[in-house]
């Protein structure tokens, strides 16, 4: 399934470095720390740490495994580094050919709505909407009252969007099943303690993530706070002594007078 695709460009190459005066920048494709074989799907592991604009993109929505394909066949997944390895267990080639399965479900899914439902209900749509706005004209031994011609042309575009909905939605949830499923297989691969375990982990690993985030970010603050604190207590002595000196300066006068 195509998922991802910017991402899995980013992967394809060593972040961008600024080249030496007079030079030009040259692309340099970069190296995964590992690379997995699932049957016909090639998985390349990348750390996210290495992209910085993409550890903070995912990161910050709580995502830190990030699946990416361009052709549904070689998929390129991002990791956090210390998540991945606390948790690599959930990234071995037998999970990893469980979300393989379950992106080529998704990609049947997605393949046959639009091949199957979309396009008919699409082209049958235009041709309704063309016939209805324009039926005086092609039976005009049959006319149609300026009303009801109206109310068909309008309402045939806004059941479509209706009966789309519904599909989406159908779809959707068609969707969250197959994802149900492979997380059932996942928990029947390790069983049912390793599997608590194993997300009780990465539970813990999240939080304590940004709870060392906030921290940081509080660290920041505190420090910016100071330097704002120390500039002030400066222009204040500053002003102390310009106003100390002019005081000397008018004493000065009085006993020269």
């Amino acid at each position: 399934m195509k998922i991802n695709e910017r991402l899995y460009d980013v992967l394809g190459l060593m972040p961008y470095k600024e080249p030496a005066p007079g030079e030009d920048y040259v692309p340099v494709p970069s190296t995964p720390f590992e690379v997995q074989q699932c049957g016909k799907h090639s998985v390349e592991l990348y750390y996210m740490n290495d992209y910085a604009d993409v550890l903070k993109e995912f990161t910050a929505q709580g995502k830190f495994a990030v699946w990416s394909s361009k052709d549904g066949v070689n998929y390129r997944l991002a990791v956090e580094k210390n998540y991945f390895e606390k948790l690599h267990e959930l990234y071995t080639v037998e999970v990893n050919e469980i979300w393989l399965g379950f992106w080529d479900k998704c990609d049947t899914l997605q393949s046959n709505f639009s091949r199957h439902l979309v396009l008919p209900l699409t082209i049958g749509v235009l041709v309704l909407f063309l016939l209805f706005a324009n039926w005086n004209n092609f039976f005009k031994g049959a006319q149609m009252q300026d009303g009801l011609q109206l109310g068909l042309t309008l309402g045939i575009p806004f059941a479509f969007l209706i009966v789309m909905m519904f599909l989406r939605k159908n779809i959707y949830n068609k969707v969250a099943l197959a994802q149900q499923e492979s997380l059932a297989k996942i928990k029947e691969l390790f069983g049912e303690t390793k599997y608590t375990s194993l997300l009780k982990n990465q539970r813990t690993y999240i939080d304590e993530y940004f709870d060392n985030q906030d921290d940081k970010q509080n660290e920041t603050k505190a420090v910016e706070t100071s330097d704002q604190a120390t500039n002030v207590v400066e222009t204040e002595d500053e002003e102390v002594l310009d106003k100390t000196e002019g005081q000397e300066e008018a004493e000065d006068n009085k006993e020269t007078k």
